[in-house]
């Protein structure tokens, strides 16, 4: 059986800081699948995608 994309399977990581989280990502060659962010309910927010394509959510209350 080949290997197929993941569906519909977002990992989240809620961590003090996302600025240094989403650097470290975007250095290892992580692909954004959304920017960044503040969100509307007052985190920053963003998710991307590793190169097996999981996509990966990061989020925090702080962004340095």
């Amino acid at each position: 059986m080949a290997l197929q994309p993941t569906q519909n399977v977002v990992m989240h990581l809620v961590v003090d800081d996302a600025g240094p989280w989403w650097k470290r990502a975007m250095d290892a060659g992580f692909e954004i699948a959304m920017p960044l962010e503040l969100a509307f309910w007052g985190d920053f927010y963003g998710q991307m995608k590793d190169k097996f394509g999981i996509t990966w959510a990061v989020v925090s209350s702080k962004n340095s």
